[in-house]
């Protein structure tokens, strides 16, 4: 484990890519250890074009360092929710994104995960469930305007593939 920290602590002296760092923050993290977090997510969104399976990893990681109380726990949620829908994995990502939920405590955490959450509804096919879920969001008053807005144009945009013609489009204006 020395070995490890010592290698994290001179990464930049070594040149090592975000993929090599991360297994060695692997070895050595602590439990909120907020910078071997930021190195994991780094190292996620390096490989996560090639190798999302890999991306996923260091994201499991991540996220087992993130206490309840970690200030990167929604960023690394968010991010994973993001990776297990590429695997098609969504309800593994929803499933995540409830344990956030049980946590967060500001209403812009709140407010992100709960869109997340409705974008992995919406890939499910559950048009319904996203639609309510973005419509609870839009009317709980916790989104800033342009959010809010936008959370109701999904609102119509779901109802509308949900085939309920043209009044939630009116409803949305």
């Amino acid at each position: 484990v020395a070995v490890h920290r010592s290698i994290v602590r001179h990464a930049t002296a070594l040149r090592l890519t975000p993929a090599v760092l991360a297994h060695h923050v692997m070895a050595a993290a602590m439990p909120d250890d907020v910078q071997s977090i930021d190195a994991l997510c780094r190292a996620a969104a390096d490989v996560g074009n090639h190798d999302p399976h890999l991306a996923l990893t260091f994201l499991e990681h991540a996220d087992a360092l993130c206490g309840p109380t970690c200030v990167r726990q929604v960023e690394v949620a968010l991010r994973r929710a993001g990776a297990l829908c590429v695997l098609h994995r969504v309800t593994d990502a929803i499933a995540g994104l409830d344990r956030a939920l049980e946590v967060a405590v500001t209403t812009e955490a709140i407010g992100q995960l709960r869109s997340a959450r409705a974008r992995c509804l919406r890939l499910l096919g559950d048009v319904v469930g996203a639609s309510d879920e973005f419509e609870l969001l839009a009317a709980s008053g916790i989104l800033a305007p342009t959010d809010e807005a936008a959370a109701w144009a999904d609102v119509a945009t779901y109802r509308m593939w949900a085939m309920q013609g043209l009044r939630p489009w009116q409803e949305a204006n």
